[in-house]
C-alpha cells in the first residue's frame, strides 16, 4: 500500500491529491474483500479454478491500465530554470 500511495502522490497535482487517494483507498480495501468473493463463489467450483479466473481478469486489465491515464517518468535531472513545482516529474 505504501508503493502505491507513493505513486499516487508522484502523479498527482495538488489539487486532485485528496481525491486520488480517496479512490486508492477505496480500491485497495475492495481488493481486500476478494478472497471472501473467492470464497463464496467456490462452492461450486474448485478455489485453482476461480484463482485462474481472477489471474485472466487481472492479466485483462494490463493494456487497459498502460493506456489509461497520463504516463509520467520521474527526472533523473534537475528541475528546469524557474520551475520550482514539488518533485520533479513530469509527463511524457
Amino acid at each position: 500500500m505504501v508503493t502505491g500511495l507513493d505513486k499516487v502522490e508522484r502523479m498527482a497535482e495538488q489539487h486532485e491529491f485528496a481525491g486520488l487517494v480517496s479512490i486508492f483507498y477505496a480500491l485497495a480495501y475492495l481488493g481486500f474483500a476478494a478472497p471472501y468473493l473467492l470464497a463464496a463463489l467456490a462452492g461450486g467450483a474448485s478455489y485453482a479454478f476461480w484463482l485462474v479466473i481472477a489471474a485472466l481478469a487481472t492479466v485483462a486489465t494490463i493494456p487497459l491500465m498502460m493506456l489509461g491515464g497520463r504516463p509520467v517518468a520521474l527526472a533523473l535531472d534537475p528541475a528546469p530554470e524557474g520551475d520550482h513545482h514539488g518533485p520533479a516529474v513530469r509527463e511524457r
